[in-house]
């Protein structure tokens, strides 16, 4: 009943400090699944477009490289596989600086499955190139960074041998910026490309004639990075040991997720910051709005309620706020998801906008509940105590207990009248007032006040005054006369509520003049 009264009251300064904790522990939570997120997304992302395991390429001068790719894409191990060829080798900027091989090299797959279906672009600015197209092309976003190329900028390629008088040069426009796994900046791994895709109409067009020796196979393999000793096994049973293979996808994961480290560290970092400063700002606000709900303790304390049962009470309080902050939390952290994740993550991240990662919201929710019952446990007990030495329970000289048969019969009262009543009934001193010396007095406090003294002095407009209660007629020596009504006359004693107020009092007036 008490806590329903508290909540049609207090509901609103309840609700703003949950929507408080709320926001501030959703600002916690969200940094905590942004730093998750931002440790993941690569991985994800190589999954999510269908990454390669490793790419080979360089084959000695015993091998014959177009038998050798042959071999390779037919083992047992090899899934899926994606040849690359250089289309061209040196680039004419817009600038005008030549760039020689292997700085911006063409590459293309003349199938069209690398970047389509096998290693996917993921277009971060423009469109996909159309395969049918042969001024169309596509750029990595690190090259494009280091080169100052963007969507539109056109390169020339010199098509043939470039030590020719005249050579021929064929121009690509860049119709997107893309992403595909292992082109990120990695430390202490190089990418796999410094180069500008071109479509297999850039060769048809320009009648290129592509070297099985400068090609590169991107193979998926079976069982991912599981099959990788397997398929090392096959390849060297087939007289291929030789066959260089520069990329393999985990190097090259381990090294762009040590770039992306310190964007998940500073995140981790925020995260433990705002919690940290939750806890402070909440903290107080918890305190103050505690102090602000103990104004009735020393009431309810005298109404019969025990200890117990109101620190109970402010603990369903905070208990209250806490789930209703709880339920604050997961939704504003949700709308916070789009802001993560940051730096190179943000360009891998698979599945960009709004995310839910249960862990962190469901644990940031629990925690905001639980931490707001716990920083409210010492506010509610100094209360509790504090009201108590008022009602003079406390330590001190005053300090007296119920007998234990009258305590635990007032606690089995469900009434908070009741229990009052009990109390009353087996400690009637427990219900008077305190006197000066500390003790209680047998006085109910329900009695009335005693009357006011009475003044024997006339009014100042009156000839002749008779003091209420005082018998004689104006002059005589029972009632003082006009001239003497200026003299200050001491009050007449408390005259006392009974039907013998008329006698008493001209009694007391009587002795009050001669006295006078």
């Amino acid at each position: 009943m008490r806590l329903r009264s508290e909540v049609r009251a207090r509901w609103r300064s309840w609700l703003g400090l949950a929507l408080l904790i709320g926001l501030v522990a959703a600002a916690a939570v969200a940094a905590a699944a942004g730093a998750r997120r931002t440790e993941t997304a690569y991985p994800r992302f190589v999954q999510a477009q269908n990454g390669y395991d490793l790419i080979t390429g360089g084959f000695p001068g015993n091998i014959d490289p177009a038998r050798a790719l042959a071999q390779m894409e037919a083992m047992p191990e090899v899934g899926q596989w994606a040849r690359i060829d250089v289309a061209a080798s040196t680039a004419i900027l817009p600038s005008g600086r030549v760039a020689p091989a292997p700085e911006l090299m063409a590459v293309t797959d003349l199938t069209g499955r690398a970047g389509f279906r096998l290693n996917r672009f993921k277009v971060i600015s423009g469109r996909m190139a159309n395969l049918r197209a042969p001024g169309e092309a596509m750029i990595a976003f690190p090259t494009a960074d280091r080169e100052g190329l963007r969507v539109g900028s056109v390169i020339k390629y010199i098509v043939g041998s470039p030590d020719a008088k005249r050579p021929k040069l064929a121009a690509v426009r860049i119709v997107g910026i893309m992403a595909s796994p292992g082109q990120f900046p990695a430390v202490g791994a190089s990418s796999v490309f410094s180069s500008v895709y071109v479509t297999p109409a850039f060769v048809d067009s320009n009648h290129i004639r592509p070297s099985p020796g400068d090609a590169s196979l991107l193979i998926r393999l079976r069982r991912g990075a599981a099959g990788r000793d397997a398929f090392l096994r096959q390849k060297a049973a087939a007289g291929l040991g030789s066959v260089d293979v520069p990329f393999v996808q985990q190097v090259q994961t381990a090294g762009i997720q040590r770039s992306i480290r310190l964007e998940s560290q500073a995140l981790w970092a925020l995260c433990v910051l705002t919690g940290l400063a939750a806890v402070a700002i909440v903290g107080q606000s918890l305190a103050r709005q505690t102090y602000l709900d103990s104004a009735d303790l020393p009431a309810l304390r005298a109404l019969g309620f025990s200890r117990a049962q109101l620190f109970s009470l402010g603990m369903v309080r905070a208990a209250i706020i806490g789930m209703a902050a709880g339920c604050v939390v997961v939704p504003v952290a949700v709308l916070l998801s789009p802001l993560t994740p940051v730096g190179l993550a943000r360009i891998a991240e698979p599945d960009p906008g709004f995310a839910f990662d249960a862990l962190p919201l469901v644990l940031g929710a629990a925690l905001a509940a639980v931490l707001t019952m716990l920083a409210s446990a010492v506010p509610a007990w100094t209360a509790v105590r504090t009201a108590a030495t008022v009602r003079g329970e406390g330590p001190g000289p005053g300090r007296r207990r119920s007998p234990a048969f009258t305590h635990a019969l007032s606690r089995a009262c469900r009434s908070p009248a009741a229990a009052a009543g009990v109390r009353m009934a087996r400690s009637p001193a427990v219900a008077g007032p305190r006197s000066r010396s500390g003790r209680r007095s047998s006085v109910p406090p329900s009695a009335s006040p005693p009357s006011p003294p009475r003044w024997c002095s006339p009014p100042a407009s009156a000839t002749c005054w008779t003091p209420p209660g005082c018998r004689g007629s104006p002059g005589t020596p029972s009632c003082p006369s006009t001239a003497s009504k200026r003299k200050r006359l001491r009050p007449c004693a408390q005259i006392p509520r009974s039907p013998a107020t008329p006698v008493a009092a001209s009694s007391m007036c009587a002795s009050a003049r001669s006295g006078s």
